[in-house]
């Protein structure tokens, strides 16, 4: 997969809280190695169907 950060992100990302920053990192791993790691509550998306 991959992953790209915007300048917006980037900016937007300095601006948060040291320890809301730690805690992102942690999750990005996460989300690396394994997308449906339970602690992420990710959700399958179903299409929407044009008629």
């Amino acid at each position: 997969m991959r992953i790209v950060r915007t300048e917006g992100f980037k900016k937007d990302f300095k601006q948060l809280p040291k320890p809301v920053q730690k805690k992102f990192g942690k999750k990005f791993e996460l989300f690396m190695k394994n997308i449906r790691h339970p602690s992420l509550r990710v959700k399958k998306m179903e299409g929407h169907k044009n008629r």
